[in-house]
């Protein structure tokens, strides 16, 4: 896939639908397992979106928003979803909402556009957190050998000189930026130009910071010969950390990789209101990333 360039993008910001599912009541049933029943019990709705969508998240999402005291069947025919009341009384009280849906429409998760992608930098559109400022989020695969460091920092530096929005860049960046950020092995020694550090400061980059374990790489030998190094992080430009002043970034437990996961939350801990944009794992790029120079 090809990158797009400043203007492309602007467009794709103004021409991409953001994803909403808009639930149209169509009619009311009779449960065709019961008996003589006296009174309908199914609602059926239809979704109305032009996007491809998870509907188990949509299912998912309206059984807590309604929560009804007797229960709750969702199934699927064609495009329409069939809600199978046990009471009805809880399907009266939903009928008796204005829309019938609380909400006129339904954010699905999140709405991302994928715009360029190369072995190692991925970067993407994200219409839905918050529906109003678009926002590019580029996970990050460093690369690890010395010589090939000063080509992956011109090409990031460039990827974020083509959006004049709010930037976040989120993965492993086999760089470390402080001795704080090492344990064990070779000292660290800071570049005497250009580098990580220089990109920094030049596009005003923000870190994250986090919380658990402080290192997120190991490479696993014991005693003397163990080095722990913290390589994944977040980095936001201005712009975004103001979109977001609360977002948090977390380090999980490793199982059988030699990186710990990350996951970050734009919300941080206050999570009322709309669903905050979430992501957690280790980033497809680490099977790249065997051997490494430290």
């Amino acid at each position: 896939m090809q990158p797009h360039n400043h203007h492309e993008i602007n467009d794709l910001i103004a021409q991409t639908n953001r994803l909403k599912c808009s639930l149209e009541p169509l009619s009311l049933e009779s449960d065709p397992d019961v008996p003589n029943p006296s009174t309908p019990s199914i609602l059926v709705g239809k979704i109305i979106n032009d996007k491809l969508l998870n509907r188990t998240g949509v299912k998912n999402t309206i059984l807590k928003a309604w929560n009804p005291p007797s229960g709750l069947k969702i199934r699927e025919q064609d495009d329409r979803l069939l809600f199978t009341f046990n009471n009805s009384q809880d399907l009266q009280r939903i009928l008796d909402r204005r829309p019938w849906w609380p909400l006129s429409s339904l954010e699905l998760g999140v709405d991302l556009e994928i715009v360029s992608a190369s072995a190692n930098l991925i970067n993407g559109l994200v219409f839905s957190d918050p529906t109003d400022t678009p926002w590019m989020l580029t996970a990050i695969y460093g690369l690890p050998y010395r010589h090939q460091k000063p080509l992956f920092w011109n090409n990031l530096s460039k990827m974020i000189n083509s959006f004049a929005g709010p930037w976040l860049g989120i993965g492993d960046f086999n760089e470390i930026l402080a001795i704080s950020d090492k344990r064990g092995g070779r000292p660290y020694a800071s570049p005497s130009h250009g580098g990580f550090p220089s990109v920094m400061l030049e596009k005003g980059l923000v870190d994250l910071g986090f919380s658990g374990n402080p290192f997120t790489w190991t490479n696993k030998q014991p005693l003397q010969a163990n080095i722990r190094e913290r390589l994944d992080r977040g980095l936001g430009n201005p712009q975004w950390c103001i979109l977001f002043p609360n977002a948090t970034i977390k380090h999980l437990s490793a199982i059988l990789s030699d990186h710990n996961p990350i996951s970050f939350n734009t919300a941080g801990s206050n999570q009322s209101g709309p669903k905050p944009f979430k992501f957690s794992g280790i980033s497809s790029f680490h099977t790249l990333s065997k051997n490494k120079e430290h």
